[in-house]
């Protein structure tokens, strides 16, 4: 494999281990509630998913030329209703039933 190829998977491995993020504080605040014992399976799934999500970037999925997933996502989500009402909606709702208990 050339090192061009080899690069990106370096960098992207790096940068996922390296840097905190939600895996880091989740795994943390597991550990501390938990123990570590019982939260072994989390960070197994953790590291399950950060292999895999190199495996993907080793394989060039993530800037495959021609692959229009990510603009046929966006433009789906364009055709959902506004979120905002929907979150209020949701809150308001939420309050309602909490305020009459």
């Amino acid at each position: 494999m050339a090192f061009e190829h080899v690069l990106p998977l370096v960098l992207f491995a790096a940068a996922a281990t390296i840097t905190p993020g939600g895996a880091t504080a989740l795994a943390t605040a597991s550990g501390a509630h938990f123990g570590f014992g019982r939260s072994v399976p989390l960070m197994t799934g953790i590291a399950a998913g950060l292999a895999s999500m190199a495996a993907a970037a080793a394989l060039g999925l993530g800037g495959m030329p021609g692959v229009t997933a990510a603009a046929d996502l966006r433009n789906w989500i364009r055709t959902l209703p506004d979120p905002r009402a929907s979150s209020a909606a949701f809150g308001s709702s939420g309050t309602i039933r909490k305020a009459g208990r």
